[in-house]
């Protein structure tokens, strides 16, 4: 399954389809030593929002904000503009992320707000 380390990859894809994709890797993603169920779902939350972005604004910026340390936790933000019209529900890939943040005893959020979409998630960082 891919992890924290995948994300850099899966935000390059963006970009190779023609994507404009912010990334502030505050935790060094590539070194970070994040037990393997947050990675996965970090990764997941980077790809429901990547996903979502280009559904519902095409050509839209999305920045991916990721920031935290060890025993403090991890937060990520997906966002983009919304495009015209661009209000919108949460999707079944947004109900199910909140229920495995959740499970993981993190805090989730998705929120259209001031003509933005954000995705959001607080997810305990254990040391190990």
């Amino acid at each position: 399954a891919r992890g924290l380390t995948a994300i850099p990859d899966l935000i390059e894809e963006s970009r190779g389809a023609g994507a404009t994709v912010g990334f502030d890797d505050r935790i060094g993603v590539r070194a970070a030593d994040v037990p393997d169920s947050t990675g996965r779902l970090l990764y997941r939350l980077v790809q429901e929002g990547l996903t979502n972005a280009h559904r519902h604004a095409p050509s839209s910026p999305v920045d991916i904000d990721l920031s935290g340390t060890p025993g403090a936790g991890i937060a990520i933000t997906v966002a983009n503009p919304l495009a015209p019209g661009g209000e919108r529900g949460a999707g079944s890939g947004l109900v199910a992320l909140r229920s495995r943040v959740e499970l993981l005893g993190g805090v989730f959020g998705a929120r259209a707000s001031r003509g933005r979409f954000e995705l959001r998630a607080e997810l305990p960082w254990e040391v190990a």
